[in-house]
């Protein structure tokens, strides 16, 4: 963590009735709110509401003009996947000598630097080495190189060694899949991602770090599914044949595998365990506007 990001912390810490606690002053426009865009362009439905989340996401720690300014500028060009009209005056010229291409913890040179990479490179892997062994703030610069290389070569040229090699690469991956297409979403379609005619009550399998098990076929399935699977960290509405007149809405927390066991959070974020055998009905693709819900 940074100057710049550790004083927002600290100020929130103190008066938690403002959540945007960046400082303003020219002099903090550091490259804290860049490195972390991805999930606002992800997240979002337009490019307006792109730029919103990411200057909005920004300011949370980073409220000087020139980081939202670098911040909006950003978002712009992974929306559309190409370089825009005003980054274009903001980029270095592709002839620059490498050894005059900064890459400290000032915006502007994280993003001058990711830029070049990119321009000066030939595919994902090649831009994202190239930023990171220009060295100095190499994590920041990296981390933009990547979303920039990302959102114009796409996932499917990303080398598999640099997927496997990352840390939580599953975790990374679920969460984006949720981010882009809600919880709801995600889980209908990892469900039909794993869907196999010859699946039975029981089979477990892996999908991007997280289990997931067959529940039963005598199940009634929510949401017209002929088959379904309880994915962890993923919610559904629950019923279970003790009690068929009533819902429960739960979050997967873990399953294991060696007692077909289902364990999950409730509403009131209590944890609890239950045979896959007990589970009369599953729905993913619930709608409740219940108070309890």
């Amino acid at each position: 963590v940074g100057m710049t990001v550790a004083g927002a912390l600290r100020k929130y810490s103190e008066n938690k009735a403002n959540a945007f606690t960046g400082s303003t002053d020219r002099m903090s426009a550091g490259n804290g709110g860049l490195m972390r865009l991805a999930p606002a362009i992800i997240t979002a439905k337009t490019k307006d509401e792109a730029i919103m989340f990411a200057k909005e996401s920004t300011r949370l720690t980073h409220g000087a003009k020139e980081a939202l300014m670098y911040s909006e500028v950003l978002a712009e060009e992974l929306w559309d996947r190409k370089p825009s009209e005003l980054g274009a005056k903001l980029k270095h010229p592709l002839d620059i000598n490498r050894s005059e291409v900064l890459s400290g913890g000032y915006v502007k040179e994280t993003y001058q630097a990711a830029w070049w990479a990119f321009q000066t490179s030939n595919s994902f892997e090649e831009c994202v080495i190239k930023a990171i062994n220009r060295g100095h703030d190499t994590d920041t610069t990296g981390a933009v190189a990547g979303m920039i290389a990302g959102s114009m070569y796409g996932f499917s040229n990303i080398p598999q060694w640099m997927i496997d090699g990352l840390q939580w690469n599953g975790e990374i991956l679920f969460t984006a899949l949720k981010l882009k297409l809600g919880k709801k979403g995600a889980h209908s379609f990892l469900a039909d991602l794993l869907y196999s005619p010859d699946a039975k009550e029981g089979d477990l399998v892996d999908i991007f770090g997280k289990k997931a098990i067959c529940l039963s076929p005598n199940a009634n399935y929510g949401g017209g599914a002929s088959q379904l699977w309880a994915i962890e960290g993923m919610e559904a509405q629950m019923t279970r044949w003790d009690d068929t007149q009533s819902y429960e809405k739960i979050t997967c927390v873990e399953i294991k595998r060696e007692k077909n066991l289902f364990i999950y959070e409730d509403i009131q974020k209590k944890t609890r365990e239950l045979p896959i055998s007990d589970i009369a009905r599953y729905d993913i693709n619930y709608s409740c506007s219940c108070q309890a819900c």
